[in-house]
């Protein structure tokens, strides 16, 4: 898709806000060709740069631009299975929500986008980052839970929202897109029961896969989160073309920064603007 921002110029990325995107075609010159037509068609339009979200699937072998880790957890195993391999921690941790009275409901309203954007906004300021449009969350919930192809996990202690989840489905897989939660209430552990009852409903449903998105490098701390559900690991590689200097480029994740300290002291609705100026510009 072409991006284009009278701030951040016109470029080329497969996809914009995905956390990783392989070529359609599986045959031995697996995304060749619609590599060579992307290049062509950037060259054209005067792209800055076209940007793989698969690594070197298609294209000549370069360096990677930035790397993430990816988390994909079988749900093909069965449900036993799936429990049996969570870490103890994990385990724990979901038996400890449990206890606590933790309430669990899947729901595709738009009352249920806007009680998890809620949360998510106040995970960003946690992060020290702006959150996507409201407007973003209403498109997903608009083009795909209304075609069947998501839903919002909430999770519930006396009736009050204290974490959630997107998550979007294509064919037999599904996807853990965006998490947040209450960080008062993150001792009693919802985010993990929200996870163990995805597992279990997609199992359930025929799903063949979860996959958890992409991880930073750094961050530790989520990649524990991710592993404790026995989910297999792997590295996701960027890979981005710089047509002005004709050569693959490398950057830096730019999720971490001086900008954290700003964003962090920000009021809720300020930091709303702020995502909601930024992010347009953004891919």
């Amino acid at each position: 898709m072409e991006v284009c921002s009278v701030l951040t110029g016109r470029r080329g990325v497969s996809l914009p806000f995905t956390d990783y995107c392989y070529s359609l075609d599986a045959g031995e010159n697996r995304g060749r060709p619609f590599y060579e037509m992307a290049m062509a068609e950037g060259r054209r339009r005067g792209w800055r740069y076209f940007e793989r979200r698969n690594g070197n699937d298609g294209g000549p072998k370069a360096a990677p631009s930035l790397s993430f880790w990816g988390h994909e957890i079988d749900l093909t195993v069965g449900a036993a299975r799936l429990s049996d391999g969570m870490a103890s921690a994990s385990r724990r941790a979901v038996r400890k929500a449990e206890k606590a009275g933790l309430k669990v409901e899947f729901q595709t309203s738009r009352a249920a986008v806007d009680a998890y954007f809620d949360l998510h906004s106040q995970t960003r300021k946690r992060h020290g980052l702006p959150p996507q449009p409201l407007a973003f969350f209403w498109n997903i919930q608009k083009s795909l839970f209304s075609a069947g192809q998501g839903e919002v996990g909430l999770v519930f202690l006396e009736g009050k929202p204290i974490a959630g989840a997107v998550y979007l489905w294509f064919g037999r897989r599904a996807m853990y897109k965006f998490g947040a939660s209450d960080s008062d209430a993150r001792i009693e552990r919802p985010n993990n029961l929200l996870m163990w009852r995805a597992m279990e409903r997609y199992e359930a449903k025929g799903f063949e896969a979860l996959h958890l998105g992409r991880t930073s490098l750094p961050h530790e701390g989520l990649r524990r989160f991710k592993t404790g559900f026995g989910a297999r690991e792997e590295r996701i590689d960027f890979c981005k073309f710089d047509f002005k200097k004709g050569e693959f480029v490398r950057e830096q994740d730019k999720v971490e920064g001086w900008f954290n300290r700003v964003f962090a002291k920000m009021p809720i609705f300020a930091l709303r603007l702020a995502g909601k100026m930024l992010y347009p510009h953004l891919s």
